[in-house]
């Protein structure tokens, strides 16, 4: 048992202690409000859920260390690839220096290894920005998957030119521009091909998905394959306090999507609560499953956790049969040292962001993380993390 384990809260503590500091459906922008929340949380003791909860394959994982990290850099959202040739290859992304200010410059990256837990070695970089002005100027979240015989990306382009939009983190004037971006190519080694943007928001004012003000334009989108049609999963809607995860379907993995007339993730019809995002969805036993981060415990009941929710149809999510899928850093890094650790951006004790499977024969193999948090004991940069799924 860790000692983090005291996070560990039925759902229904964890959103009553989020809405007395205010957060409940707030997004984890507000920093300086998710660290109150994150002390209320660990001071109220441990209140254990039903490990039959847990999501059953990934109870017991190995850490394996840091997948990706560049000096001077912020690496995110690392997704992972096994190609045909037994290489591994991971599409991220980085920009310089501080967490919001100098996203305007992030781009994507593409590493390649032998093995998956690395090391990855730089290889190029696979779909460039879009010129000032178009939407993809600066790149974010890219999520790849086979598409025949090649390979297809979408990823999140966003077309805030000033710093200052961003500064402030993901609450932040600027973000509203984001919206989705697609590339082809035959091999995972290139070239990309761009083809645009995916789909963009509904005009119909009374749609679920229409931008609200604020709005969060189309948050990192993600996409997979079912039953022979795409599914592109997303957050939109009027941040903080009326987004939702939602879905679009198309055809062709280049669109075009339609986006659905409801959401996917509701709880009794309404908004769940708390504050899901970062998408992994992927194809299992004839099931879509969709891994997400609950920033706030308002599914799982661990603030920080991470959720698994699964569909027969990949249009609606039971949010009554979610599972908490993984905990904290702490409970896999077994050297984790307070003292040593960097915090850079997140909650005060060290959790995932964008979190991502290794999928080999079909089934996941592999965990890749993010982290606000540099827990080798040392740096000045944030790290991508993997560990290996015992089976």
């Amino acid at each position: 048992m860790s000692k983090y384990d005291k996070r560990l809260l039925p759902v229904e503590v964890a959103v009553t202690l989020l809405s007395i500091v205010g957060l409940t459906g707030q997004p984890a922008v507000a920093q300086s409000k998710a660290n109150d929340v994150s002390k209320v949380v660990g001071e109220i003791g441990r209140v254990n859920q039903d490990p039959a909860r847990d999501w059953p394959l990934t109870r017991e994982m190995e850490w394996k260390g840091v997948a990706v990290g560049e000096p001077g850099y912020w690496c995110w959202s690392a997704w992972p690839v096994r190609a045909d040739d037994g290489k591994y290859h991971l599409f991220g992304e980085r920009w310089p220096k501080g967490p919001m200010e100098q996203l305007d410059q992030s781009e994507l990256r593409h590493y390649v290894a032998d093995k998956p837990e690395g090391p990855y070695t730089f290889v190029d970089v696979p779909v460039h920005r879009g010129k000032k002005g178009e939407f993809d100027h600066s790149q974010i979240y890219p999520c790849v998957q086979r598409n025949g015989k090649g390979w297809v990306m979408i990823y999140t382009g966003l077309n805030s030119t000033d710093p200052s939009d961003l500064a402030t983190g993901w609450s932040a004037k600027g973000f509203d521009t984001m919206r989705p971006g697609v590339a082809l190519a035959d091999s995972l080694d290139g070239p990309w091909r761009k083809i645009g943007m995916a789909f963009d928001l509904p005009k119909d004012p009374k749609h679920w998905a229409h931008p609200g003000a604020p709005d969060i334009g189309i948050h990192v989108a993600t996409f997979v394959q079912f039953h022979g049609k795409w599914f592109s999963y997303f957050k939109a809607g009027k941040r903080m306090e009326h987004d939702f995860m939602g879905v679009a379907v198309s055809d062709r993995p280049e669109g075009p999507y339609q986006i659905q007339d409801k959401p996917c993730i509701l709880k009794n019809g309404k908004r769940p609560p708390g504050y899901i995002e970062d998408m992994f969805p992927f194809v299992m036993n004839d099931k879509v499953y969709l891994m997400v981060c609950d920033n706030y415990g308002g599914v799982g009941g661990l603030m920080g956790g991470i959720v698994m929710f699964e569909s027969n149809d990949g249009l609606t999510f039971d949010y009554n049969k979610a599972t908490l899928a993984v905990k904290l850093i702490p409970d896999y890094y077994k050297e984790f040292d307070p003292k040593k650790d960097k915090h850079f951006y997140g909650p005060d004790e060290p959790k995932f962001e964008a979190p991502r499977f290794l999928m080999i024969d079909g089934k996941p193999a592999y965990f890749f993380g993010t982290s606000g948090h540099n827990v080798m004991g040392g740096g000045t940069y944030p790290l991508d993390y993997v560990l290996k799924i015992k089976q």
